[in-house]
């Protein structure tokens, strides 16, 4: 797939208390980059169902998710879009919509740093470090 002219930075929003510091990091460095904000909300479906398993309330509440991530968002001029998308895990749709795309960036949040000597970033953030091919971004929220 072609990379845009004006490749998206990807905040990933999961609707937990990382997400204001995500969204403002992204539009941060999206205006930096003069290149659009995609705000990406994943619903992880089970194994347990088929993948195109979906309900009015968990759509309702991707929905509120991303309404509350734009009203996050600095109006700084980036342009601002948003996507749901429908994964067996969040991590794996964030590389996959960042390749996509040609993401010039992925901002995540990280709630289980640990401190000093001790990191544990969670499996979201650790899988998109390590498959991402755009820079990563982590915002982290220290567990003292």
């Amino acid at each position: 797939m072609p990379t845009p002219a004006h490749p998206p930075v990807i905040a990933a929003i999961s609707g937990g208390h990382m997400d204001a510091a995500v969204v403002k990091t992204a539009a941060l460095l999206a205006r930096d980059r003069k290149a659009p904000l995609l705000l990406l909300h994943v619903i992880e479906v089970s194994h347990r169902h088929p993948m195109d398993t979906s309900s009015d309330e968990m759509l309702r509440t991707a929905d509120a998710v991303l309404a509350g991530a734009e009203r996050l968002a600095p109006a700084n001029g980036v342009d601002v879009r948003t996507e749901i998308k429908q994964a067996r895990s969040a991590s794996s749709a964030i590389v996959e919509t960042s390749l996509d795309g040609g993401a010039s960036a992925i901002v995540v949040g990280a709630h289980r740093f640990l401190g000093e000597h001790e990191c544990d970033l969670g499996c979201t953030a650790t899988h998109v470090l390590r498959h991402a091919v755009a820079p990563v971004l982590v915002c982290y929220d220290p567990i003292r």
